[in-house]
């Protein structure tokens, strides 16, 4: 495993984001929002979860690279990678 997969993996003990039914409705609102005309950046997408006070898993607001991070990990298990 090279260390790009190992980033994308959820470290040992740690359910993968989206095991709960707020968890998944929050992917599903982010996969919204990165697909079509209107297409939002990953900051964009924070800046509206942060907005709705839609927080993290750990109770913190969103930024982008945490959007980017729960995004490709979701993206990567549906695709079985």
């Amino acid at each position: 495993m090279n260390k790009q997969t190992e980033r994308n993996q959820p470290r040992p003990g740690q359910a993968p984001f989206g095991k709960t039914s707020d968890e998944r409705e929050i992917l599903l609102r982010i996969a919204f929002m990165r697909k079509g005309k209107a297409k939002k950046s990953y900051e964009q997408i924070a800046q509206q979860l942060n907005a709705e006070n839609l927080l993290t898993r750990l109770g913190r607001q969103w930024t982008g690279q945490n959007v980017y991070s729960v995004f490709r990990r979701n993206q990567s298990r549906k695709s079985g990678r």
